[in-house]
């Protein structure tokens, strides 16, 4: 009787175990990527910032060769023959 009781035991130790460590593995894995996710947005906010700077309210003469949105706010480079501009939104 005393061996079938700590097998038992012995059994729901290993499950207990082994369902924490599912439970941390997918847990960690969702907070890994919601924090690459909330910096690469950041990232991309920085830039956006930085650029506008040096943006004009003007539409653009030559086509937008490249675009960036973040949240709201949209920033697009046009020019032709190495004259670029920047257009903030």
């Amino acid at each position: 009787m005393n061996k079938k009781y700590i097998s038992i035991l012995a059994g729901a130790l290993i499950i207990w175990i082994a369902s924490l460590y599912v439970v941390y593995d997918t847990t960690r894995e969702k907070w890994l990527a919601l924090g690459s996710d909330s910096g690469e947005i950041h990232g991309k906010g920085l830039v956006m910032q930085e650029l506008c700077n040096f943006a004009t309210t003007d539409e653009p003469e030559s086509p937008v060769v490249w675009g960036l949105s973040v949240k709201a706010e949209r920033i697009e480079m046009s020019g032709e023959n190495g004259t670029y501009s920047f257009k903030c939104d």
